[in-house]
């Protein structure tokens, strides 16, 4: 494996005391079997062993839910619901959060890695910081296959300031801290969007509008140190996501502005309500430079580039 560290045996006898469990995991589940099983390793070995993992299973059909099922049976911290029918990872991850009752709340990817101490230094940080609504340090990519892409990954927004702690993530945007920690309360009303038509079924930047109203409510930690969380990269059938109009120059660049645009829509929405209109209007702008008007421009450029490759130079060789 790439990571420096080895997953601790599940507790199979540990007591849950759910009345001083003090947070909650929340894992949306979907056709993951391949990587499951080593995220929950990874989780159930934390050396901060206080915690509630909630499964929900939107409707899996490749075996996670036998895996899923497993787990939940020897370990009492798990509580496994499997969705009567598909929710898309927007909903279930507003039913994930409505499901807990802890201090502390954070989701968790069913196949992503961590190291055991991520929960323990993530509340510790929460814990020295009242102020603040998350908590995130540095991150690895990793590959299907467990080893390190790239070395520490660390975007710190901490910022007294609300403009500036938003500002800077929208300029430097990463959807990392999407699965740190968080203070539950704080974050109760959080919405996840399901995009407009033609990108109903993308997942791509669902998560920013979320990070935007966290960082409206309050201040991130940033929690120093080597990596703590591993992302998984996935390729090929691995991989759920793919862009809306994918081979098609002009329908994807369609589609990409449609996203990008309904992203500052929803953003701006998302800090209004956590922290009213005034700073919402004053981040637009920021919002409609940064995450619009210039990756709409890259996108087109890109678009401009393939069309005339496939297109126009596609059939100059044909009649040469």
């Amino acid at each position: 494996m790439g990571y420096d560290f080895l997953f601790q045996k599940v507790k199979i006898g540990f007591r849950l005391d759910k009345e001083m469990t003090r947070v909650t995991i929340g894992m949306p589940v979907f056709n993951d079997k391949i990587f499951l099983e080593e995220s929950l390793r990874s989780i159930l070995g934390q050396t901060f062993s206080d915690f509630q993992l909630v499964i929900s299973d939107d409707c899996s059909s490749d075996g996670s839910a036998e895996i899923c099922r497993q787990y939940a049976a020897m370990d009492p911290r798990i509580t496994y619901i499997r969705q009567p029918k598909n929710l898309g990872i927007s909903r279930n991850m507003e039913f994930l959060l409505a499901q807990a009752t802890t201090t502390y709340f954070m989701w968790a990817g069913d196949d992503d890695v961590y190291d055991p101490r991520f929960i323990e230094k993530h509340v510790e940080g929460l814990d020295k910081n009242p102020n603040a609504v998350s908590a995130f340090g540095s991150v690895a990519l990793i590959d299907e296959q467990g080893s390190t892409l790239t070395g520490n990954l660390a975007m710190d927004y901490s910022e007294p300031n609300r403009f500036k702690r938003l500002k800077n993530f929208i300029k430097n945007s990463t959807d990392y801290f999407g699965y740190g920690m968080f203070r539950r309360e704080a974050i109760q009303g959080v919405k996840f969007p399901v995009w407009w038509w033609p990108n109903k079924k993308s997942a791509y930047n669902n998560i920013y509008p979320s990070l935007c109203f966290y960082l409206a409510k309050g201040d991130y930690v940033h929690i120093d140190g080597l990596p703590l969380f591993f992302k998984r990269v996935k390729t090929g059938s691995n991989n759920p996501h793919h862009l809306t109009g994918q081979g098609n120059a002009i329908k994807e660049t369609f589609a990409f502005w449609i996203r990008k645009f309904n992203l500052v829509l929803f953003a701006t929405k998302m800090i209004r309500k956590g922290s009213g209109f005034n700073l919402a209007m004053k981040l637009l702008p920021v919002m409609l430079y940064f995450w619009f008007v210039m990756p709409s421009f890259n996108q087109l450029c890109l678009a401009s580039k393939s069309f005339w490759k496939n297109r126009v130079l596609g059939r100059r060789q044909i009649f040469k």
